[in-house]
């Protein structure tokens, strides 16, 4: 309000204004006000005027996901659903590879230690935004190199051994140990998975006789 002369200013509600007795306060309610001003001009004539503040909602996105992921592997995460929302991803420590723009996306994760998974919200006609973010723990997963012959005479055996330090090892023969005794022909491979819950494949290994 700007009226040279105006005088005995009074706002209502008070509430969410720094000052109800000057023309131009600043006003921050917490929700949606209708406000009224009385005030008397240079002639001290009365006059009462009113102002819609609307508040609109701020979003609060909140991530949905896993927190403990394989380096190398694609990992899918969302947040919760806002209507004409604009959603703007960034994944700090990996490759958005879909869904950007969307509530959904698919990140595979580099070989770090570390990665930071950020969303940014923003309600649909405002300037109104939300943030979430997720720390990401990004374990290694490395396959399993398979050692041993490949080949064997009849009647005898070989032992296939996969690299050490896995906390579980599948067999395609189904044995559960780190080295695996084989007396015929085949292909051989073993599925590994690491302390930190990552799993991989190693490389198929063919024994003839």
């Amino acid at each position: 309000m700007n009226l040279p002369g105006a005088h005995a200013i009074k706002w209502s509600p008070g509430a969410g204004l720094n000052n109800d007795a000057i023309g131009n306060p600043k006003a921050s309610p917490a929700i949606t006000t209708h406000y009224s001003v009385s005030f008397l001009d240079s002639r001290n004539c009365a006059f009462l005027d009113t102002v819609l503040i609307v508040v609109n909602p701020r979003p609060k996105p909140v991530i949905a996901g896993s927190a403990n992921v394989c380096s190398g592997q694609d990992f899918f995460y969302t947040v919760n659903h806002l209507p004409g929302a604009t959603y703007l991803w960034t994944a700090t420590g990996g490759t958005i590879q879909s869904g950007q723009g969307t509530e959904n996306i698919g990140v595979q994760w580099s070989n770090g230690i570390t990665g930071i998974l950020q969303i940014d919200v923003t309600a649909s006609g405002t300037t109104c935004s939300g943030t979430s973010i997720l720390l990401i723990t990004i374990n290694p997963a490395i396959s399993a190199k398979v050692s041993g012959a490949d080949t064997i005479c009849e009647g005898e055996s070989d032992t296939l051994t996969a690299t050490a330090g896995y906390a579980k090892y599948e067999w395609s023969n189904g044995d559960s140990l780190q080295s695996i005794k084989v007396t015929k022909a085949g292909d051989y491979y073993v599925k590994t998975t690491s302390a930190g819950g990552c799993v991989t494949y190693s490389d198929t290994v063919s024994v003839g006789v």
